[in-house]
Formats: structure tokens, sequence, C-alpha cells
């Protein structure tokens, strides 16, 4: 079975914590400009759950948000080291910049990602 989450902002959080937290939940995770703001401790203990860490990831992780979101990409890259510091086999991550403010990147957030899953798609075939 092939689960996609996408969420954009606060629904970009819940699937950082999602992914986290129950990593089997979803295959996919699509998180646009996740607003991240105070989240990243938290975030970083969930990560060194030993089970967790033991079992993987197993998952697909799109991360984008707008090149104006400057507060907000400095949380989004935090997460996205915290994800890298794992080395963890199981996780393709994918990291975009796209032009724009929260607002503007929503939509190239949306095609970019629908893109990024049809190449997985298609890997797979």
């Amino acid at each position: 079975m092939r689960a996609y989450y996408f969420g954009y902002s606060l629904g970009g959080v819940f699937g950082a914590y999602t992914l986290l937290a129950q990593p089997d939940t979803f295959k996919n995770y699509i998180l646009g400009s996740p607003a991240l703001n105070g989240d990243i401790p938290y975030l970083t203990e969930l990560a060194t759950n030993t089970e967790i860490k033991r079992n993987g990831l197993n998952a697909n992780v799109f991360i984008a948000y707008g090149s104006l979101e400057e507060r907000l990409a400095t949380y989004a890259d935090k997460f996205i080291s915290l994800l890298k510091e794992r080395d963890d086999k199981s996780l393709s991550l994918t990291h975009v910049v796209v032009e724009g403010n929260h607002s503007q990147a929503f939509p190239i957030t949306g095609i970019r990602s629908v893109t990024w899953l049809s190449a997985l798609s298609s890997d797979k075939e």
C-alpha cells in the first residue's frame, strides 16, 4: 500500500511529527513550508527514539519552502539537517527552494511535489 501525505505550513509541521513519531503511517511525505518555529527540540527528541532509529524511517520526503521565507527556512533547514544526520539509508530526502513568499510558494510546491511523486512512481514500475 502506498500512502501519501501532503501538508503545508502547520500541515507541514504535523507531517514532520508523523514522520518521526509514527513513520510507517505514510510512505511519501510532502512538507511544504513547514512552520517549525519552536518545534526543533521536540523533533530532535523524536529523532533519537531508539526503536525508530533501529527500524529506519522507510520514507520518501519532499520538503520545499519559498525563497522569501527566511525565518521559516532557518527552521526547515534545521529539520533537514536533523534528518540527514540520522544517516538513514531507508530515507530518501528531496529539498527544494521555490521562488516567492509563503503564499506564492504553495502552488509551485504542489506542482513540484506532484512531479516528484510521478518520478518516484515511474522509478518503481
